[in-house]
């Protein structure tokens, strides 16, 4: 999903005043969208700086890519629309609450695909052709889960106590287990996180001290 937020000049930022002293919108639009779209590239850039891969595997420097696919469009006299043409950069600054039952599901697959090695970080499974179904222990739970696994050569063990399982359903070839490299689940839950993109205050901030400069060279070529 992409993201995108509205530079109005009929809102409550203190934008209206500038845009009387101007007789030509689409300049001052222009100057809006340009400082915009400058303060979010930056805030996404300094993002991707201090974000690592907690799992080791190289970068995919997702915040840079988002970074590079900013851009503005003028709706109006009065709007300008910043977006951003990245999949997952809504996701990430929203998150899952506001997708049904508040988790994202997989939509033509059974399973979501979760990396579990650095190898697996900003890849998919088709990626690899060395992968099938089966089961992984996962030290973080204590147990072991779904997964597709690498070398499934092992049989299951399983646990004829109370708490045991069997395969779970629909994965063929479930009755191995190897090594995890990416994760099996049915739907996942995340928060949002508010600090990727720049806070509105910040945004308009800049927009205005940018078009007071513009107006301001305006004023002394006029005079």
């Amino acid at each position: 999903m992409s993201f995108s937020t509205r530079i109005s000049f009929k809102g409550d930022h203190g934008l209206a005043p500038l845009r009387k002293r101007i007789t030509d919108p689409k300049a001052l639009l222009n100057v809006a969208g340009r400082s915009g779209r400058n303060v979010v590239q930056k805030h996404l850039r300094a993002k991707n700086r201090s974000s690592r891969n907690r799992m080791g595997g190289p970068r995919t420097n997702f915040y840079a890519k988002a970074a590079d696919a900013v851009n503005f469009r003028i709706l109006n006299d009065e709007e300008v629309m910043l977006s951003i043409n990245a999949i997952g950069i809504s996701l990430r600054f929203h998150g899952t609450a506001g997708l049904p039952g508040g988790r994202l599901r997989p939509v033509s697959a059974r399973y979501l695909t979760i990396p579990a090695t650095p190898e697996a970080h900003g890849k998919r499974a088709r990626e690899f052709g060395d992968l099938e179904f089966g089961f992984a222990y996962d030290p973080e739970l204590g147990r072991e889960r779904p997964a597709l696994v690498r070398d499934g050569s092992q049989p299951l063990t399983r646990v004829a106590k109370r708490g045991g399982r069997a395969p779970a359903a629909g994965l063929p070839g479930g009755d191995t287990t190897g090594e995890a490299v990416f994760w099996l689940v049915r739907s996942v839950k995340q928060e949002g996180d508010d600090t990727v993109l720049p806070t509105e205050h910040d945004l308009f901030e800049r927009v205005i001290a940018d078009i007071e400069e513009f107006l301001g060279l305006l004023d002394e070529r006029a005079a």
